[in-house]
């Protein structure tokens, strides 16, 4: 479970890349380095965020790959910066849903989403400040 506990007003770039040979995304920031303090967020999610909970990485390894995307319609609050991430773990399996101009990680498919947090290429999808997927944008997918 990732819980959003605050947020900064500064906007952090995120590179996001899906290697699709191997099924595994990768998000990174100008953030990650040795300081930051890794956590097992589900089975094959890991997540590394710096003293002040900022995310510096988030890797997940064989995500399920989905047709369905995020139902989003009912959206009533936005915010604009970078989430302060709590992690906690959850078992669970992380799902993908792939188009052509976004790429989603599915955290939670149960929960309807309440608020969004949009951060630079990403938006954080909410309920009751927990993060129900990571909508991303401007995205790369490798073969490697």
């Amino acid at each position: 479970m990732i819980e959003v506990v605050g947020y900064f007003e500064n906007r952090l770039n995120y590179e996001v890349e899906y290697n699709n040979s191997i099924n595994v995304i990768n998000i990174e920031t100008e953030l990650m380095n040795d300081d930051c303090i890794p956590y097992n967020e589900s089975t094959g999610c890991m997540i590394w965020v710096n003293n002040d909970m900022l995310l510096g990485e988030m890797e997940c390894i064989s995500p399920i790959i989905t047709e369905v995307g995020l139902y989003k319609d009912d959206i009533k609050e936005s915010v604009i910066g970078t989430p302060q991430l709590k992690i906690n773990f959850e078992e669970k399996a992380v799902r993908l849903h792939i188009t052509e101009d976004k790429l989603t990680i599915i955290i939670d498919s149960e929960k309807k989403v309440e608020k969004r947090c949009i951060s630079s290429n990403i938006i954080f999808y909410l309920n009751n400040n927990k993060v129900v997927a990571l909508e991303c944008s401007d995205f790369s997918i490798t073969e490697e």
